[in-house]
């Protein structure tokens, strides 16, 4: 077994995270396989085959909101963006030392409310172009539009396009292509 990365290292891995941009521009939204509607955020990422590292963080986190009947919009990253980082960063998010900047990457991925992407749009128009997103780490995620298409944006000015949604009963799934995170404390206790 590997030992856990240093929390400072890690930091600064995922603050690096941004370098490698996501696609140039946006692209087509994903049509993803009809599921039951009864499917809980949860189980919904759980069941979709590319978001199997989002899905191990969840896990691994051990936050319950996905699974809560309170609706919940998780912004989640697919494995092609977990693809841009370093190869050991997504197995060292996992460990046990580097658990309360686990809990902190997956609440800046969850905002209160169902906010779809026509919600998305509508936020922006009525913002003049730009929206912000509330998330439960308390650091806002920047929303824009190219085309119709909304891009989320953290603090450092990495973003990612919102390529897909689901919509289920506790929330809405939002897809993207871009590894977001925090900002993050230059050394983790």
């Amino acid at each position: 077994m590997r030992p856990a990365a240093p929390a400072a290292a890690l930091s600064l891995a995922l603050a690096m995270a941004g370098c490698v941009a996501p696609t140039a521009s946006p692209v087509a939204a994903t049509a993803l396989p009809a599921a039951p509607e009864r499917r809980s955020l949860a189980q919904e990422v759980a069941a979709t085959p590319t978001l199997l590292h989002f899905a191990a963080g969840i896990r691994a986190s051990g936050t319950p909101r996905l699974a809560a009947a309170q609706a919940v919009t998780v912004i989640a990253m697919t494995d092609e963006a977990y693809g841009r980082l370093a190869p050991d960063v997504p197995e060292s998010l996992l460990a046990p030392d580097n658990h309360a900047l686990l809990v902190r990457l997956v609440d800046y991925h969850l905002v209160e409310g169902a906010i779809d992407r026509a919600e998305l749009r509508r936020r922006v128009t009525a913002g003049g172009g730009t929206a912000e997103l509330a998330t439960l780490a308390g650091e806002p995620v920047v929303v824009t539009l190219t085309g119709d298409v909304p891009v989320l944006t953290n603090a450092d000015g990495d973003h990612a396009f919102v390529t897909g949604e689901v919509v289920r009963p506790n929330g809405v799934l939002l897809l993207t292509n871009g590894f977001l995170a925090p900002r993050l404390p230059a050394s983790l206790p």
